[in-house]
């Protein structure tokens, strides 16, 4: 039987397949992770579970060490709660998101990079058009 999920899949799979590309920059290179769903691995998770598993983890840690202190160390904590990220909360919240959501946050500090990838175009008949396309983004302001 085909789920929603599983029929979403499916039905973007030949979009969802990344082409290799040349990056050019002096940032430091990243590790590409394997990114999975979780309904994947798991067709009953739900974000109340998730959530409580996740809150679980951070308790079995102590603050000063990263080391599992398993049932133990989550008894010597008093627990967690969820958190309502608004202004009456936390005062200057609303300040903080302004100023990571703005453009200088987000682009501003952008190191210069530039992107070159080959792509093939179909044609009619039996040739094949390669173009070669390169985009340089530098910061101008």
């Amino acid at each position: 039987m085909m789920t929603k999920h599983s029929q979403s899949k499916l039905t973007l799979a030949p979009y969802s397949t990344r082409a290799k590309a040349t990056y050019i920059g002096k940032a430091t290179a990243s590790k590409k992770s394997a990114i999975k769903n979780l309904c994947d691995v798991n067709s009953t998770v739900n974000i109340a579970q998730l959530l409580s598993a996740i809150g679980y983890e951070f308790l079995r840690t102590s603050a000063t060490e990263v080391e599992d202190g398993g049932n133990i160390q989550i008894l010597k904590q008093r627990g967690f709660q969820l958190i309502n990220p608004t202004e009456k909360w936390f005062p200057g919240i609303d300040v903080l998101r302004h100023e990571f959501s703005s453009w200088e946050w987000i682009v501003g500090k952008m190191p210069t990079f530039s992107v070159e990838k080959e792509l093939a175009l179909k044609t009619d008949g039996d040739k094949q058009l390669i173009m070669k396309l390169s985009v340089g983004v530098e910061k101008k302001y």
